[in-house]
């Protein structure tokens, strides 16, 4: 795998912003050199990559084996930095959305053999990164094909208007402005998935991981039934555990080993 740290400055996050891309050898020929890797022709499938809120875009791959778990599949990793944005387009700041959904895929797109198909795109998130994920995925259903959530707060505005959410109120009031503001918005995703039902059009297969013991977990049951009764394809899955790496390693393997 060739691992690049890329600075570039992005004309949504206010300046200069870091990504970690991880690429396959071309043709699986890693211990060759010469022309069969160099004068590769293909496109490899992507998985968009996003952290949470105490975290960076090196996170996943100092606490987890991502990146051999994607190398096993010949699948890239893009994973940008969003600060504490919740990856949003935020009320009081910049505009995060647009730039991992927009400008990021555009990009690395421009400069790595990485496909543009739907279905060799998919997005996953731990904790705020998993509200990130189902975010992108929803919004741009003709994109990507399959999210998965891991430990994530999928039913976000209700947090915002019980102040649940274990954060700080600041961060969530520049992010999201006022809760009743935020409810049926862009950030809403139980909003955006009834739409998305109700158009007809595809919507990305959904995998929801959370741990029983974690704080977040009423959250992900709300946004479960929720998807059940809208009949949405949906695979949930939930263990004995908290909000914790050791989690979120195990079922990423999983999430990769689905879509490889």
């Amino acid at each position: 795998m060739a691992f690049i740290e890329c600075k570039f400055k992005s004309k949504y996050t206010g300046g200069e912003t870091d990504i970690i891309v991880v690429l396959p050898v071309a043709n699986g020929k890693e211990l060759f050199t010469g022309k069969e890797i160099y004068d590769f022709e293909g496109k490899f499938k992507t998985l968009y990559l996003f952290h949470g809120l105490e975290d960076d875009q090196s996170s996943w791959i100092r606490y987890t084996n991502v990146e051999h778990y994607a190398k096993s599949k010949n699948i890239a990793l893009v994973i940008p930095r969003v600060e504490t944005s919740f990856y949003t387009d935020m009320v009081y700041g910049h505009k995060y959305f647009t730039f991992v959904s927009e400008e990021l895929p555009k990009f690395v797109r421009a400069i790595f053999p990485l496909s543009d198909k739907r279905e060799d795109n998919f997005v996953a998130g731990m904790s705020m990164g998993g509200y990130g994920a189902l975010k992108l995925a929803l919004s741009k259903p003709n994109e990507f094909s399959a999210v998965a959530s891991f430990s994530g707060s999928p039913d976000m505005i209700h947090e915002l208007e019980n102040q649940q959410i274990e954060t700080n109120a600041d961060i969530l009031f520049h992010d999201f402005g006022k809760p009743k503001d935020a409810r049926n918005s862009e950030n809403d995703l139980l909003y955006i998935l009834k739409n998305l039902k109700e158009s007809n059009k595809d919507i990305p297969k959904i995998y929801q991981f959370c741990g029983d013991r974690d704080f977040l977990y009423k959250n992900n049951q709300t946004f479960k039934k929720y998807a059940e009764s809208l009949d949405v394809d949906i695979v949930y899955e939930e263990c004995v555990g908290g909000h914790e790496w050791r989690l979120w390693d195990l079922w990423i393997k999983k999430f990769i080993d689905v879509i490889g």
